[in-house]
């Protein structure tokens, strides 16, 4: 088993430009090939932890902007203002364009809008520009509808 931690060690050592991509859930990709801005998060921060009062205070500030982005879409259709779950939302990437430690900073989140008691009514992807004193929706792509249920259906 120590053979096994000191080889990958090694190998990140080694082979700085490694970066983990892709669309697993709960990944975080930094787009830099620099191994001090790539890092992988595989699973939620363990419950009760520092890192986890960060996300909620994070999640927190941008649900107001991620509730206007969904209201804008939804509220054509279904005649409501739809719910999204502050602990839903899926972070698909985040990125520094500026390099290491700067303050502009793009996310791309996954949310599952839902009517009732939690009766999903789509899927959609947001990306958000956070700067200095600004937040921003940049995008915001409806990737997939789910019927409403008749008893939420607006009235005519």
């Amino acid at each position: 088993m120590k053979k096994i931690v000191a080889l990958t060690v090694l190998m990140f050592i080694l082979f700085p430009c490694i970066s983990f991509a892709g669309n697993i859930s709960n990944q975080i990709t930094i787009s830099q090939h620099n191994p001090y801005q790539t890092y992988f998060e595989p699973e939620s921060p363990p419950q009760g932890s520092l890192e986890e009062i960060y996300q909620d205070i994070f999640m927190t500030m941008l649900l107001p902007y991620i509730h206007q982005a969904v209201d804008a879409y939804y509220e054509k259709y279904t005649g409501y203002s739809p719910a999204i779950d502050p602990c839903q939302p899926d972070i698909l990437f985040i990125e520094r364009p500026n390099g290491y430690r700067t303050f502009l900073i793009i996310i791309k989140l996954e949310v599952m809008p839902y009517l009732g008691a939690h009766n999903s009514i789509g899927v959609d992807h947001i990306t958000i520009k956070v700067s200095a004193g600004e937040i921003k929706v940049e995008k915001f792509e409806h990737i997939k509808s789910y019927p409403i249920p008749p008893w939420l259906q607006p009235l005519e």
